[in-house]
């Protein structure tokens, strides 16, 4: 057997450092206001031992995010919140230049209802996302490019229902319409590949509180993944999936052993597709043990 010529060889390298400052202020014991600043110093190297070129790149910037929210004697909170950020990259463009970091910018609004004294919750949020210099890749030639601009809204919903004592019901859905906004290329007004449209999950849990199962624990559930598109002028749809988890846990003091396993009926499945599709993992059992102090 041949062994093929090396084709690629390159080194990246990205060191970040961030100074991060958060405060919560309560107002007449109504109101809960939360600001936060992050500023971050980054420094990119980029070597083509190919072509002999080292390209390097510093940036700064500074973030923010602002919260507000309002309790209520009745359980019900809504808030307001937005946030920044910034991602930089070590990846080099077709000019060899180190291409711009990320950044992006997010509207959420919301409402959370929990009784008093109750663990039952139902939360709702709405949000606007944009993300501007996201890093994409031409299927032929694999050079990286920058998408002008991303925008996501959507919303999401989560319920969780204490049934009983020790049974709990928890179901989550997110819907998100993507859409590239800015772009020099095909891919204006389209939906990015490997999104989904929505997503959905439903788990139960059942805990032995007394008699000789006391600590064990029982878990089950199904997630689902809504359809994708596989390229970036969605020109063919891949499909959704359905999968099934199951747990088993037992607790005794502070320590927990688990016993995890994703996929439970082992289903194949296309996960995504870009240029090549791409299988999704197979049954996974995992064993876990934690203690807290």
């Amino acid at each position: 057997m041949t062994t093929p010529a090396i084709s690629v060889s390159r080194v990246q390298r990205l060191s970040q450092t961030g100074l991060y400052a958060q405060d919560q202020i309560k107002v007449d014991k109504r109101w809960a206001l939360t600001l936060g600043g992050r500023q971050d110093w980054a420094k990119a190297r980029y070597v083509d031992r190919f072509a002999g070129t080292t390209a390097k790149r510093d940036d700064s910037a500074f973030t923010g995010r602002a919260g507000l929210a309002y309790l209520s004697d009745l359980g019900v909170t809504p808030y307001v919140s937005y946030s920044q950020s910034f991602l930089p990259v070590s990846t080099a463009g077709a000019a060899g230049r180190i291409l711009d970091p990320e950044t992006g910018r997010q509207f959420e609004a919301g409402v959370k209802y929990q009784p008093p004294g109750g663990e039952s919750y139902v939360a709702a949020a709405l949000f606007d996302l944009k993300r501007r210099n996201v890093v994409t890749y031409d299927l032929i030639t694999f050079a990286p490019t920058q998408t002008g601009e991303v925008r996501s809204r959507g919303a999401e919903l989560e319920v969780k229902l204490n049934l009983l004592r020790d049974f709990n019901l928890l179901a989550a859905y997110t819907y998100q319409d993507v859409e590239v906004t800015k772009s020099t290329a095909a891919d204006l007004g389209k939906r990015p590949p490997t999104i989904p449209e929505q997503t959905a999950s439903l788990w139960a849990d059942y805990k032995f509180a007394e008699g000789p199962l006391a600590g064990l624990g029982l878990g089950a559930g199904v997630r689902h993944t809504g359809f994708t598109y596989g390229d970036t002028r969605n020109t063919y749809k891949v499909p959704g999936y359905t999968l099934a988890d199951a747990s088993v846990h037992y607790d005794w003091g502070d320590t927990r052993l688990a016993l995890n396993a994703n996929n439970l009926f082992d289903k194949e499945y296309v996960a995504s597709c870009w240029g090549s599709c791409y299988f999704g993992p197979r049954r996974t059992v995992i064993a876990t043990l934690r203690h807290r102090w």
